[in-house]
């Protein structure tokens, strides 16, 4: 029997929501299903965030951040303006 799985953009809407952030304050998205298990990656001016979530229930497994380098805000400052990735995240479904 195969067992359904969440889409990506679902799981990314929500580790957004488990995380507090929306679509447009997250950039280098990586997004990719292994073994049942979804791996979400993204960073925003500040922090690295990494989740785990269930490709079959969509619960959040596991939750890490890490502060960016200084170089690394540095390097997003000094043009003006920060790089981003627009990433086109679909609103979940109901």
């Amino acid at each position: 029997m195969h067992e359904l799985i969440i889409s990506p953009n679902r799981a990314m809407a929500l580790a957004l929501t488990e995380t507090g952030l929306d679509r447009e304050q997250v950039y280098r998205v990586h997004c990719s299903l292994d073994g049942g298990l979804y791996d979400i990656r993204f960073c925003t001016d500040w922090l690295r965030y990494q989740l785990y979530l269930d490709a079959a229930s969509g619960e959040v497994l596991g939750l890490d951040t890490e502060p960016m380098g200084d170089a690394e805000v540095q390097d997003s400052r000094s043009t003006g303006v920060f790089r981003k990735i627009k990433v086109n995240i679909i609103a979940a479904e109901n």
